[in-house]
């Protein structure tokens, strides 16, 4: 629903009230009701009227030769009243039945947000009949309105849409002081009685009605003052416009000029994050490599040192064998002095001649 003004009764719905099984009725604003006789306006008229105090029948301009306000607008057990209106809570339904007999009780709710006039005709009809209050109430319980307690009397129900009671100061309609009363007989007054002047009126819906203090002159004052200060800026700025308006054109273009900046010190810095870890991974690298070159170096000491062992170990065995070779080569040069191979043959024959000589002995 729409956001409605604070402290108007804004609709009101019957439902088995009067005779009408249903009817919806907004009232917001200036409402005109025009018909033929016996349409129904002084019916509505005295629904409205009946809001703001509860009246009797001499209140309401019920003759007593006919029914009563409670006979003919509550004829059933599912009749009711349902009067919506808006306060600085929210917006709040007041919802007036009859439960045995003629006694009349009240009860105020507290719409959710998402309530409509179509979802409320859902809550009070089942299979198109109107149900009984506590079933009825039980199912705005399940739909998230917030209920009153049950009001009992017309007293209590005026104390609570006037915010007299300030248990249930979120149910009021108003929030009026201890004159309360008078805007419920006013009301009547002019409902029964044409004739009534405005003035009258006025006055006596001023006396009970909160908020109509004396006007403290000093606070207009210094009003009027603050608002001459802001005029008298008003018209500096129409005098200078347009140097304000080339320094705003300036300003704006140095926060254009700032803006870039921004971004390009942003990128710079990016850039610097990207430089500076390839730099480190270079670095890395590096490290890595001047430690493979030491182990490199100390791997190389260590076999030149080996080569060096063995070529010493080497040389020591060539001057062995080179003076092996030179005794051998003195040797066979002595052995060939000595006719050697005749002396060699002469003792290959000796073991045949010793072989010859063993046979003669034999």
């Amino acid at each position: 629903m729409s956001k409605q003004i604070s402290n108007q009764l804004q609709e009101l719905t019957f439902i088995n009230a009067a005779s009408l099984p249903y009817a919806h009725v907004d009232v917001d604003g200036n409402t005109l009701f025009s018909g033929r006789n016996g349409a129904g306006k002084t019916t509505i008229l005295r629904a409205v009227l009946y809001f703001y105090g509860a009246y009797r029948n001499e209140a309401l301009g019920i003759s007593r030769k006919k029914r009563r306000f409670e006979e003919f607008y509550f004829a059933k057990s599912n009749s009711y009243l349902v009067y919506r209106f808006s306060n600085d809570f929210g917006n709040v339904l007041a919802v007036v039945y009859k439960t045995s007999g003629l006694k009349v009780k009240y009860r105020f709710l507290k719409e959710p947000e998402d309530a409509t006039p179509e979802s409320l005709k859902e809550i009070f009809f089942h299979d198109g009949v109107a149900k009984e209050s506590k079933e009825l109430f039980n199912s705005f319980l399940g739909a998230g309105y917030e209920l009153s307690p049950v009001i009992n009397s017309s007293k209590e129900y005026k104390s609570v849409l006037y915010g007299q009671d300030r248990r249930l100061i979120t149910y009021s309609f108003y929030q009026a002081n201890a004159e309360y009363e008078q805007i419920a007989k006013t009301l009547s007054n002019i409902f029964v009685n044409s004739k009534l002047d405005s003035g009258s009126i006025k006055k006596s819906l001023a006396a009970s009605i909160n908020g109509f203090a004396p006007i403290d002159l000093d606070q207009m004052e210094q009003m009027i003052e603050s608002f001459w200060e802001r005029y008298e800026d008003i018209q500096n700025f129409q005098k200078n416009e347009a140097t304000i308006v080339e320094a705003i054109s300036s300003l704006s273009e140095l926060e254009s000029h700032n803006e870039a900046i921004t971004k390009s010190l942003a990128q710079l810095q990016a850039n610097y994050n990207i430089k500076r870890e390839s730099l480190q991974k270079a670095e890395n690298e590096l490290q890595t490599v001047e430690s493979d070159r030491e182990k490199s170096r100390d791997e190389f000491n260590r076999v030149q040192n080996l080569y060096e062992e063995q070529k010493e170990h080497y040389l020591k065995t060539s001057a062995v064998l080179e003076a092996h070779v030179r005794e051998s080569k003195a040797k066979q040069e002595q052995y060939e002095n000595s006719d050697i191979m005749a002396k060699v043959e002469a003792f290959s024959g000796l073991e045949a001649l010793e072989e010859k000589h063993r046979s003669i002995e034999k």
